[in-house]
C-alpha cells in the first residue's frame, strides 16, 4: 500500500457518537492523505455526560436532531467540496436530509457502514437505495441483502503501541446488558477457583449501578466508561480476550478483530466465529453464553501467529480503504479461502 492513497481526498464521516471512534477513524483517514470532515448524527443534548438525567425532565426530540442535521449540511457547505461521505449506520438521519446533502455535494460518493445486524435495527435495510455503496460488519445480513457487503470490524493502531498493565489471564470490557453480569460473576467465579488473574469492567448507567450495589453485584460493575488507553493497556497485557456479544448480533465485535491484532486468545459467545479466515482452534474457542465454561485444556495451549497480511486487513488502515472502495473486502470467510 502506498503511505497516502487518500491524497486529496475530501471526506465527511457520519457516525453514531461511538466512544471516540469518529474521531480515530478521521485521524486515519487524515494520517492516508485526506482533508475531513467529521459530525455525530445525533444533537448534542443526546451525548453530552449529563443526557441521561436531562432524558428524564426534557427528552431530546426529532426537533433537536432535525436542528443538528441542519448544522451539519450548513458545516458540509461550508467545507466546499466533497469526495466521500461516509454514513455509519445513520439511523436518526432522515431520507430528507440525505437527499439535502447529495443535492449539496453532488459530486460526492455516498457510503454506509452497517455497525450493527438488522435483526436489531431493520430499518437500516431500507436507507440501502440512498447510498452508492454499503457495506455490513454481520456476515448473514451481507448474505441476505443484495449489494450488501461483508466487512468486518477493526482494531484501532493504539492496541500496538500501548505500554502494558500489569499482565492478565483473561479480560473483558463492555457494557452492562442481557446476561452479561451472570456470564461475567460466573467467568470469574471459574477464574478464581483456576488460581487465573483476570480483569473485568462493566459499564452502565448511574441506576442500573446503583442496583447493582444494593444486590451486592457491584464488584466489576462501574459508572464510567473505561478510557480507551487503560483499555489498551489492559489487552496489551491480556493471554485472552474476553468477548460476550449481543445475543441478537451476528457479526463480529471489535474485540474478536483486537485479539488478531495483538495476537491474543479469544474466548467468545459468538458462535459464527468459526467460519472466519483466522479461526484457529488454539487461538479461538466458543462457549456457551447461557452457561459459559472455562477449558483447562484451551487456557494452557499457547497460541499460533497469524500472517502479517491477515492482522493488515483486519487493521484500521485495511478497514478504511476497503470502506472507501480503494480496495474490496474479500477473505474474510473460511469458504472464501477454499477451507471446509
Amino acid at each position: 500500500m502506498t503511505q497516502r492513497p487518500l491524497e486529496g481526498a475530501r471526506i465527511l464521516v457520519i457516525g453514531i457518537g461511538f466512544y471516540d471512534y469518529e474521531t480515530v477513524i478521521a485521524a486515519e483517514l487524515r494520517r492516508l492523505g485526506a482533508e475531513v470532515l467529521s459530525e455525530i448524527e445525533s444533537a448534542p443534548e443526546a451525548r453530552d455526560r449529563f443526557a441521561p438525567l436531562r432524558s428524564r425532565i426534557a427528552p431530546v426530540t426529532a426537533a433537536h436532531h432535525a436542528r443538528h442535521h441542519e448544522q451539519i449540511l450548513e458545516r458540509a457547505r461550508r467545507f466546499g467540496r466533497i469526495d466521500h461521505v461516509v454514513v455509519i449506520n445513520g439511523r436518526l438521519l432522515s431520507e430528507a436530509f440525505l437527499t439535502a446533502l447529495r443535492a449539496a455535494q453532488p459530486r460526492a460518493k455516498f457510503t454506509t457502514y452497517l455497525w450493527d445486524s438488522l435483526s436489531r435495527f431493520p430499518d437500516l435495510a431500507d436507507r440501502r437505495h440512498l447510498f452508492d455503496r454499503a457495506l455490513t460488519f454481520d456476515p448473514a445480513d451481507a448474505a441476505a441483502v443484495p449489494d450488501l457487503l461483508f466487512r468486518p470490524t477493526f482494531y484501532r493502531p493504539e492496541l500496538l503501541t500501548a505500554t502494558p498493565a500489569p499482565p492478565v489471564d483473561l479480560c473483558f470490557v463492555g457494557w452492562l446488558h442481557h446476561d452479561r453480569v451472570k456470564q461475567v460473576e460466573s467467568l470469574r467465579a471459574q477464574a478464581d477457583a483456576l488460581g487465573l488473574r483476570s480483569f473485568f469492567y462493566l459499564y452502565t448507567g448511574l441506576a442500573t449501578g446503583l442496583r447493582m450495589l444494593a444486590q451486592r453485584r457491584s464488584r466489576d460493575v462501574h459508572v464510567r466508561t473505561l478510557p480507551f488507553e487503560r483499555y489498551a493497556s489492559q489487552v496489551e497485557a491480556t493471554r485472552i480476550l474476553i468477548d460476550l456479544p449481543h445475543p441478537m448480533q451476528t457479526g463480529l465485535t471489535m474485540r474478536a478483530a483486537e485479539a488478531v491484532g495483538v495476537g491474543c486468545k479469544l474466548l467468545t459467545t459468538a458462535r459464527g466465529v468459526t467460519a472466519y479466515d483466522f479461526y484457529r482452534p488454539e487461538n479461538v474457542a466458543v462457549i456457551d453464553a447461557a452457561a459459559p465454561v472455562l477449558d483447562p485444556a484451551f487456557l494452557a495451549v499457547p497460541p499460533v501467529a497469524l500472517p502479517p497480511e491477515m492482522t493488515t486487513r483486519y487493521s484500521l488502515e485495511g478497514w478504511v480503504l476497503d470502506i472507501l472502495g480503494v480496495t474490496e473486502p474479500s477473505g474474510f470467510l473460511a469458504h472464501e479461502h477454499g477451507r471446509a
